[in-house]
């Protein structure tokens, strides 16, 4: 066990990433599983985070007025982590092209195919999705439709019709109203393919190229001094 001050440079990273850095956030995710039992090994790996802060240190989330695109979402997950097979979701909300919600969760149970992992974690980005209709309600901004991109196929096939479910019956019901709310027509789940699938920041590591590609279309923006 490491006598490092491990648990207080995640709480410090952490209040970063919610409110600014969202490229660090699946990589913290990673490293908050072993606040119990941190090795010096591992602590040395988690302080490449503060070497790449300290490289992007004028970093920050920009705001900028942009055409109506309304509210859209973007889901992703992996699929048979080889660590325990627990999937890990990913999603992110951007308004009008900003980005304003992020997320990387692991999922509480296996999933035995992709589209299976995929489906949990539109669920619960939709989750999410429904609780920022009801603050931009509050604000007096009505939001008629969530847009939300998804790159699987199957699991698209499986939201749009229910009604299959030959190789879906082992399914949790509780992901089943991810069917009904795109009926209702409050989700539209349209298709995108994996390179233009923007959650998938939030699901593994990246290489550098694909990681900084990635990171440009979060908004995140390089700052000086003089322009802060």
């Amino acid at each position: 066990m490491t006598e490092k001050p491990y648990r207080q440079l995640i709480g410090c990273l952490t209040y970063l990433m919610i409110n600014t850095r969202p490229d660090i956030c699946f990589a913290l995710n990673y490293f908050n599983k072993f606040q119990n039992n941190a090795t010096d090994e591992i602590w040395k790996y988690l302080t490449r985070i503060l070497r790449y802060i300290k490289g992007t240190v004028n970093y920050a989330l920009t705001f900028k007025a942009d055409d109506n695109q309304g509210l859209e979402a973007y889901s992703d997950s992996d699929w048979a982590n080889e660590e325990d097979r627990k999937s890990i979701s990913g999603y992110m909300y951007k308004w009008n092209g900003q980005t304003i919600l992020w997320s990387t969760k692991k999922q509480h149970c296996i999933s035995l195919s992709t589209a299976e992992a995929e489906l949990k974690s539109v669920c619960t980005c939709i989750q999410d999705g429904l609780w920022l209709k009801k603050i931009f309600k509050d604000l007096q901004m009505n939001i008629d439709k969530i847009v939300l991109y998804e790159d699987n196929q199957a699991c698209i096939s499986i939201i749009k019709i229910p009604d299959n479910i030959r190789r879906t019956k082992h399914i949790d019901i509780k992901y089943r109203f991810v069917c009904d709310k795109v009926k209702s027509g409050e989700i539209e789940v349209k298709y995108i393919d994996s390179k233009g699938q923007l959650a998938d920041i939030f699901t593994k590591g990246l290489s550098k190229v694909i990681f900084r590609n990635f990171v440009a279309t979060l908004n995140l923006e390089n700052f000086s001094e003089g322009e802060r």
